[in-house]
């Protein structure tokens, strides 16, 4: 955020094969580029501008990734704008210098991405209803978790990383933003088909679920938040729908607000780049003088 627009329109328009390489790799080389060609450089002579700016980055494209994801008609949109939030969540352990666990979330979101994409295929949706095997239903629990960034899944562990005091202060906007997150989901209703999925799916399903358990190479999250997060799960299911239904204003409020054209976009590059240009040097000299 706030050049994220393009996401949830490409993949929309894309095979579920070609979403799934975007979301797990495309996506993700810009970061590995901010890695290597601005922040290892800024940690070596002490620039930490750099990483207070992308904090507050990071924040804002969490809390716009949930909130436009809400927003959106049709799963695969859906499905492609939970890769904004995620991209934010990575962004926040970077500026924390977290690199380990940025990069293991790079590459768990890989997996459980590419599996929601994989899944798509064999869902129908007619309006808001959409139409589901039935064994899909065991893929998309522990997905959501993942999703969302809740415990017990991995991703939620790896934020447990994220400095004591800061995580204190980040914990709301976390629990909120992936309540929004499994909200926008579960807004859809269901019909289960009862056809069975392909075999490799309910595998890898397996394996996700067995990595929550995993956790004591990662840390495992208090009692009190774990309880915390599954409660806010559990009511976000039920109350996505419900809150759709009743705020309309909200419906592709990206798309009606923010994002129409792709030159907009790179307009508003051009102008984040003159901003942190502004920030990190000439604020900074004029200070000094």
């Amino acid at each position: 955020f706030p050049v994220s627009g393009w996401v949830a329109p490409c993949h929309s328009a894309a095979n579920s094969l070609v979403s799934a390489f975007l979301a797990s790799f495309t996506i993700f080389s810009s970061v590995l580029g901010l890695y290597y060609m601005v922040l290892l450089p800024a940690e070596a002579i002490g620039f930490t501008q750099v990483f207070s700016l992308l904090r507050g980055m990071a924040i804002a494209t969490i809390i716009a990734g949930a909130f436009f994801l809400f927003g959106e008609d049709q799963l695969k949109r859906v499905i492609a704008a939970s890769t904004v939030f995620s991209v934010g969540v990575v962004a926040l352990l970077l500026s924390f210098r977290l690199y380990e666990p940025a990069f293991m979330y790079i590459l768990v979101h890989g997996a459980y991405k590419s599996l929601l994409f994989y899944s798509y295929d064999d869902i129908t949706q007619q309006g808001l209803r959409i139409t589901i095997p039935l064994a899909t239903v065991l893929l998309m629990i522990p997905v959501l978790f993942y999703t969302a960034g809740f415990s017990p899944a991995v991703t939620g562990s790896l934020k447990l990383d994220i400095p004591a005091g800061w995580y204190q202060w980040l914990k709301p906007l976390f629990i909120a933003a992936g309540g929004l997150v499994t909200a926008g989901f579960a807004k859809f209703p269901l019909g289960i088909s009862g056809t069975l999925f392909s075999l490799p799916v309910l595998i890898a399903a397996g394996l996700l679920g067995a990595a929550t358990v995993l956790l004591h190479h990662l840390g495992i999250p208090p009692a009190g938040s774990f309880v915390m997060e599954l409660g806010v799960f559990f009511i976000a299911v039920p109350a996505g729908r419900l809150l759709y239904g009743r705020l309309p204003v909200l419906h592709r409020i990206d798309r009606r607000v923010f994002y129409r054209t792709l030159n907009q976009e790179l307009l508003l590059i051009l102008i984040l780049l003159m901003v942190s240009w502004a920030v990190l040097f000439i604020i900074p000299v004029q200070t000094l003088r």
